[in-house]
């Protein structure tokens, strides 16, 4: 017993203790800081999108949150339209669409539609 007891007031030991220590908070850290969940619809609602309008190839961005708001509101209104984009700034026109406009759309349609009393069935 007096072998253990040794070890344990040995510094190998403290130094093993304080790393093991140091590597539990940087595994805490690094999960802290990454976003997960609700923190990652949160970091990805608040990215930018690239709109290119079809008539004049003018760019703008908007933020992701801002654009599908607007999208479900037009969806809850049933005035979603793949053919009627974001309004350029530049010219009034509502011909700016992004990138995966086609696979945005038909999620919208499908959350709106399922989020409706008896949706999805």
């Amino acid at each position: 017993m007096s072998a253990a007891a040794d070890f344990i007031r040995s510094s190998a030991f403290r130094w093993g203790l304080v790393g093991l220590l140091v590597l539990g908070a940087a595994v805490l850290l690094i999960r802290s800081l990454g976003p997960t969940g609700e923190r990652a619809t949160v970091v990805e609602l608040m990215s930018d999108v690239t709109i290119r309008d079809a008539e004049t190839g003018d760019t703008w961005t908007m933020a992701r949150g801002v654009m599908e708001q607007e999208l479900f509101i037009r969806a809850h209104r049933d005035e979603l339209d793949a053919d009627v984009g974001f309004t350029n700034p530049n010219t009034g026109k509502r011909t700016g669409f992004p990138k995966d406009w086609d696979e945005l759309i038909e999620r919208i349609r499908l959350e709106v539609e399922e989020s409706k009393p008896g949706g999805g069935r």
